[in-house]
Parts: structure tokens; C-alpha cells; sequence
């Protein structure tokens, strides 16, 4: 994956429609997972700093895939501290860039 937006596109084109797709094993769950931080420019968020993480689901989907950005002085989860995170519109119509707070 080469850039942010193709990865944003990618997952924006065809999260809705695989829904009822079977989650084990399922290609874009595995590309949403593992292209992340391919995904995220390294010259804005150094990973000596940034830590990259996504999930789209643990076990079954998730209702609203996500990619978050944790500044590790403040936080390496979304449980706790202050993200960035792209959320993604259930319906595949929209992404949200967000400051969030676990």
C-alpha cells in the first residue's frame, strides 16, 4: 500500500460490503491490520514517538473499523490517555479524523 488515501479508499470501498463475509481469515481485516502503518507517513509520525494501531475486531467484526495514532509520552492504548484516530463511518460513506481520550 503505497499512501494514506488509497489505504482510507480501500477500506472506505469495501468494509460495508463484506459484512457478511466470515471474519476468520477474511483478507481485508488481515490488510486493515497489517497495513497501517505502512499506511500512516513516517516524517510526520516518527515510531520512535508514535506507535500505529488498527482494528477492524478481536474475534468478530467491529461495527466501525479504526487506525489510531498514540503518542507514546501520553499513551500507547485506547484505553487510556489522548489518540489520534481515523474512524470509520459504519456504512462505508465517511471517515473521521478524531482527538480522542480513553
Amino acid at each position: 500500500m503505497a499512501n494514506l488515501h488509497s489505504y482510507l479508499k480501500k477500506v472506505l470501498k469495501e468494509y460495508g460490503s463484506q459484512r457478511n463475509e466470515p471474519f476468520e481469515d477474511n483478507k481485508l481485516a488481515k490488510f486493515i491490520r497489517e497495513n497501517a502503518e505502512v499506511a500512516i507517513p513516517k516524517n510526520l509520525f516518527p515510531r520512535e514517538e508514535y506507535k500505529i494501531h488498527s482494528s477492524c475486531g478481536q474475534g468478530k467484526r467491529a461495527e466501525i473499523p479504526w487506525i489510531a495514532v498514540f503518542y507514546k509520552d501520553l499513551s500507547e492504548s485506547a484505553q487510556k490517555g489522548y489518540y489520534i484516530v481515523y474512524l470509520f463511518r459504519a456504512n462505508g460513506t465517511g471517515v473521521y479524523l478524531s482527538l480522542n481520550q480513553g
